[in-house]
């Protein structure tokens, strides 16, 4: 035998069963006979605004029922369907694959979901998703690494397109006083270990040092203790918080503008019961006292 006759028979087996992609390389496996149109990843950490409601028209704008900002890295990937036209069908598809691995948060199909035209444009900025409006499905889910967003929309040609995103949820690892300012500002909840560290407390003190105006809470979770009460719980994290409250009023901090307060574990991310410190902006004065 030849050496190119036994290249050939060596190798033809491999080329014919090589992709150009692996399911692996995407977010989930795509639907039968699912093309992938545009895939990107960003290189670096941005706050995303993530939907967790439908979208309603106040006034003359339209804007969320509800909605999470979140500081991380978003994957997109956006697919086009050529031979299925049941919107329902590949969501459902899709959904199944995304509940594997999160807790929905928020979906809704046709109208219920709100302007076709802002969700393809405003919300994912891609404009082949918009279409008739009773075919669109969109999901929300929350993972332990972050959050998935699934929109499926057909087009006035009947062609149905899907967009998918992930979201990841970045810890506040080497945050500085300027993207803090940037969180607490877009109502965000700036997250901390439960042990935060005192590098991590002069960082906050420089933030908010550079804008006296801002007041914030500090809030305080944990889970039971062995043989602890739920009420034990709440006032030994009101201890907590305290205790970083005055750790702020020792740099510089004036007490007016700190709250202390301990949710025990009465405030779960996601069903799961997550040891934290959060910092909140004050926006409005408190009607009831803190926890004590």
């Amino acid at each position: 035998m030849s050496v190119h006759r036994l290249l050939y028979v060596v190798l033809l087996p491999l080329l014919l069963f090589v992709p150009f992609a692996s399911a692996a390389d995407y977010l989930f496996p795509p639907f039968p006979g699912a093309e992938l149109t545009e895939a990107s990843a960003e290189p670096a950490t941005t706050v995303h605004q993530v939907m967790t409601g439908s979208l309603k028209k106040i006034g003359n704008e339209i804007s969320p029922e509800a909605s999470v900002f979140v500081r991380g890295l978003r994957t997109r990937e956006t697919w086009s369907v050529p031979d299925e036209h049941r919107t329902s069908l590949i969501f459902d598809y899709y959904a199944g694959r995304i509940s594997e691995q999160a807790v929905t948060l928020f979906s809704c199909a046709g109208r219920d979901c709100g302007s076709s035209n802002f969700w393809a444009n405003s919300v994912f900025g891609e404009r082949i998703l918009y279409g008739p409006e009773q075919y669109q499905h969109y999901l929300v889910a929350a993972g332990p690494g972050g959050y998935f967003l699934l929109y499926v929309a057909q087009r006035a040609t009947g062609k149905v397109y899907v967009h998918l995103e992930f979201i990841s949820d970045e810890t506040q690892v080497n945050l500085t006083p300027e993207q803090l300012l940037v969180e607490l500002e877009a109502g965000m909840k700036v997250t901390f270990a439960i042990d935060v560290s005192d590098e991590e407390l002069a960082v906050l003190a420089v933030a908010l040092n550079r804008i006296k105006a801002l007041s914030v809470l500090i809030v305080a979770h944990d889970s039971r203790q062995r043989g602890e009460s739920v009420a034990d719980a709440i006032s030994r994290t009101q201890e907590t918080a305290a205790a970083l409250q005055a750790k702020l009023i020792k740099l510089g901090i004036a007490s007016s503008r700190l709250e202390a307060w301990g949710a025990g574990p009465l405030m779960p991310v996601d069903g799961v019961l997550r040891p934290r410190i959060e910092i909140v902006l004050n926006q409005a004065p408190l009607v009831s006292r803190p926890l004590n």
